[in-house]
């Protein structure tokens, strides 16, 4: 699209408002990293602001910053699904691109070209990081009692939250939760910030309530807290199970649990019954329940 003065201003304003949180971030996951943490919501943001960069530069035809955004998109996917692994040559690689990006802006802010061979030589690192490589990890249906409904609705990258956190040995948790049709946004918004402030929101899955008076939601927690603190803080909010999904698999392996077992293990036990409320019958006056490993405990107040 041409581009005239006013244009020119607001796309250097914007390109560079938004390499500024792309650098804030990737300084967050280099101090996570050196803490021995992950940050898995920060690599999140990182990959929105390069997704964004990405689209701006296109919407202005400038391709080379267009393409490296999108390249370094496709490293930070791989990053947040973790197909790749949080080294100090993934680290310098990404602040080189960032560093890119400022130079980038800086040529075209002066109304000169960025010289090709450093966009170039970024791309191919890139490239060789980004390589196939086969799967390592076993599908979270083998490894987690979920419901089918519930195993098709979640993407790649809340399947790859819930396997790392099972390697880390973090437990797992379904919340349940019944809100009214006229208070749901209320509800859950109150209910998620405190399932955020306890562990690691994977997901919030909403279903349909068959009695048509409210919205059923699921949400999926990992969390070190105790299973009565945990209880302690998210029943009172609206809901009424947490219920552990992760309790037949191996806690705190290095990789993921294999599901071939040693030939002298007897036959499988039957998979442990899971509780559940009739549909369209706990969204008012339903006793909270904790179930853990399949048995459900109700919870008195």
């Amino acid at each position: 699209m041409p581009i005239n003065e006013r244009t020119h201003r607001e796309f250097i304003a914007e390109a560079s408002e938004i390499v500024d949180h792309l650098q804030a971030g990737l300084v967050r996951i280099g101090d996570e990293r050196r803490r021995g943490r992950q940050a898995p919501a920060v690599v999140n943001e990182v990959f929105r602001h390069a997704h964004s960069l990405k689209g701006l530069a296109g919407m202005f035809g400038l391709e080379a910053m267009s393409r490296l955004a999108h390249q370094m998109e496709t490293l930070l996917d791989g990053l947040r699904l973790g197909r790749l692994e949080l080294d100090d040559e993934l680290v310098a690689t990404l602040f080189a691109c960032a560093d890119a990006f400022l130079g980038q802006i800086a040529d075209a802010h002066a109304g000169r070209d960025t010289d090709p061979r450093l966009i170039e030589r970024l791309l191919e690192q890139i490239a060789e990081r980004t390589s196939p490589r086969a799967p390592t990890q076993q599908p979270v249906h083998k490894v987690l009692a979920l419901q089918p409904e519930t195993l098709t609705a979640l993407t790649e990258y809340e399947e790859h939250r819930l396997q790392d956190n099972l390697k880390r040995g973090t437990p797992l948790y379904r919340v349940h939760a019944p809100l009214g049709l006229d208070t749901f946004e209320q509800q859950l918004s109150v209910l998620t910030a405190a399932a955020h402030a306890v562990g690691e929101l994977v997901s919030s899955l909403p279903s349909a309530d068959a009695s048509g008076q409210g919205l059923l939601f699921d949400l999926l927690l990992a969390s070190t807290t105790p299973c009565d603190e945990l209880s302690a803080t998210l029943l009172p909010l609206g809901a009424t199970q947490l219920e552990r999904i992760d309790q037949f698999a191996p806690r705190g392996s290095s990789s993921p649990p294999s599901m071939e077992p040693p030939a002298a293990w007897p036959p499988p036990l039957p998979a442990p019954a899971v509780a559940h409320y009739a549909v369209g019958g706990a969204s008012a006056g339903a006793t909270p329940a904790l179930v853990v490993g399949g048995a459900s405990t109700t919870m008195t107040s």
